[in-house]
Parts: C-alpha cells; sequence; structure tokens
C-alpha cells in the first residue's frame, strides 16, 4: 500500500512536545481526499526520534482511521501519556536518552494492559527476555511489513 506524502501536511505541536499531523485546509485530510474524517478507531503513540518514521508511520496509521500523536523521545512519551490515553503504543529501539524497552518498562508500572509495538532493525540480536520483561506485545523489523502491521492492528479489535 502506497502512502500519498502532501506538501500540505503539517506538524501541530501537543503542547508537550508530541505532533499532531493534521491536513493544512481545514475539514480536510490527505488520505483519499475525503470532505470528513471517518469514525476514528481509536488513539495511538509513535515515538520515534526519525522524524520521517514518525511521519511515515502516522501516515499509514491514520489511513486505517486511527487517531495518532507522535514524541520523538520517552521524555515526550511519558508525558503524553499523563495527559491522554492510547490504545496501542509504537516504540523504537534504538534512541537518543531512553531506549523502546525502557519507554516500555515505564509504560507498564502505569499502564499494564496498553499494547506496546517495538520497531527495531536488529530485532536478531536482541534477548527476547529482556523484551518480555519490557512488557513489548509485538516486535517489528524495520523495513516495515506493511500488511504484518496492518494485520496485528486489525487483531487488536479496534
Amino acid at each position: 500500500a502506497a502512502l500519498r506524502w502532501g506538501t500540505d501536511r503539517v506538524p501541530l505541536s501537543t503542547g508537550l512536545g508530541g505532533e499532531n499531523y493534521r491536513d493544512t485546509q481545514e475539514g480536510k485530510h490527505t488520505m483519499g481526499g475525503h470532505q470528513e474524517r471517518p469514525t476514528v478507531r481509536g488513539r495511538i503513540l509513535v515515538v520515534d526520534d526519525d522524524a520521517a518514521v514518525r511521519a511515515f508511520l502516522a501516515e499509514f496509521f491514520e489511513q486505517q482511521n486511527f487517531d495518532v500523536r507522535t514524541a520523538q523521545n520517552g521524555e515526550q512519551a511519558l508525558a503524553l501519556l499523563q495527559v491522554e490515553s492510547f490504545e496501542v503504543i509504537f516504540v523504537d529501539l534504538h534512541m537518543p536518552g531512553m531506549t523502546g524497552l525502557e519507554i516500555a518498562a515505564a509504560v507498564r508500572r502505569t499502564h499494564p494492559y496498553i499494547p506496546i509495538a517495538l520497531a527495531t532493525g536488529t530485532a536478531h540480536v536482541l534477548d527476547i527476555d529482556m523484551v518480555m520483561r519490557a512488557g513489548i506485545t509485538r516486535m517489528f523489523q524495520k523495513p516495515f511489513d506493511l500488511e504484518t502491521l496492518s494485520s496485528w492492528m486489525q487483531s487488536l479489535s479496534l
């Protein structure tokens, strides 16, 4: 599934360093040119230090009718979790400051049931026990297989 990258998409600040992605034309969004947004299936938090990956995943999840918030690091993610609720969290493994595993472990202390997906390009070198102890629900290898990612999201019944 190809994602459309419109030049009119801009990040909107949440005030906590996270970003929401919305079309700059009021009442419209870039996914398919619809005038009104379909019913939202749930809210996802995407945490990745790479702005291109955050934007890519935000676009992908929005195309599947999810409301998406993004954070570029663990501090921003944990701050967003204090003021907003999420049905799914998607974290990158390697980031400056907190790693994805450290973020997951921190989230588990206050939100024990939120599914947390870990994205990594180095899944083959991870200690699976450490991943499970951190509370990771599912791992995804980079580059992403969008069909697998979509199927997992559907399996969550959101």
